[in-house]
């Protein structure tokens, strides 16, 4: 090997090296995640956890980017990412302004109707009428058919929601099926007849996206766009979501999940 060789391997290294150190020097991507369980929220010890929250990290972590991931209102989430002072959030589908966009599907939560018990539900146009029940902002309203008079109550817990249709205070709740999981184990629910629930009625999938706010530089949306795409190659995502809930059937099979 010649006394140039390690000059050499230097001036090849260099445009990396020049690479790592602009991606030291940038300030850390600014990530704001929805504070509902099972998604984002605070466990016992003040830590900011949730699938949304650890799926948010393995994916910048996957792109090579630090970031800085917090929870907060989803109203707070959506205005902030619309006056780009948050960068990145995971969400279904909803009204932002213009230039934010989605670059990508996270993955995808079903949604579901749960009747107090005896009421029947077959099909989503059941529902005029019905006093129902579901999360504060939720866009799943977007999915059913137009002009069904819906009785719609939000509040702000999934364990508020479950426990109003089995007091008689609500007839239905509308809310996916990781909301509705939350919910009924906080309450020491299993969701079924003995609970005072029906069966629950599907309504189909929705998408749960990377949503960018306007102007991020280039660079770092192809970031993101690879480390999603590499983050559901792994499989990484089903392990996650086994993680948190299981095999996710109701009525839940199991007692009441410790936080993980």
């Amino acid at each position: 090997m010649d006394a140039a060789s390690p000059h050499r391997r230097l001036m090849l290294l260099a445009p990396w090296l020049a690479l790592a150190e602009a991606r030291a020097a940038e300030p850390a991507l600014r990530a704001l995640i929805l504070d509902t369980e099972p998604f984002g929220y605070r466990n016992a010890a003040g830590e900011v956890v949730g699938l949304y929250v650890h799926l948010m990290r393995l994916l910048t972590a996957r792109a090579g980017l630090a970031a800085q991931v917090d929870i907060a209102p989803i109203a707070r989430v959506v205005h902030q990412v619309n006056l780009g002072t948050t960068d990145v959030t995971l969400l279904l589908p909803f009204h932002f302004g213009p230039g934010v966009r989605a670059i990508g599907v996270a993955l995808q939560l079903e949604l579901l109707l749960l009747p107090r018990q005896g009421l029947v539900l077959t099909r989503p146009e059941d529902l005029a009428g019905l006093n129902v029940v579901g999360f504060r902002g939720t866009p799943a309203l977007g999915v059913l058919p137009g002009g069904i008079a819906l009785n719609l109550q939000e509040v702000s817990s999934a364990r508020i929601m479950v426990s109003m249709v089995k007091a008689g205070r609500a007839d239905v709740v509308l809310g996916v099926r990781e909301t509705l999981i939350s919910g009924l184990r906080a309450a020491g629910l299993r969701g079924d007849a003995d609970d005072g629930f029906s069966p629950p009625l599907s309504l189909g999938h929705l998408d749960v996206s990377l949503w960018v706010r306007p102007e991020l530089p280039v660079a770092t949306v192809e970031a993101l766009a690879r480390g999603l795409k590499g983050l559901q190659q792994s499989g990484e995502i089903t392990r996650l979501r086994q993680h948190y809930f299981g095999d996710a059937r109701l009525p839940l099979t199991d007692p009441p999940a410790r936080r993980r």
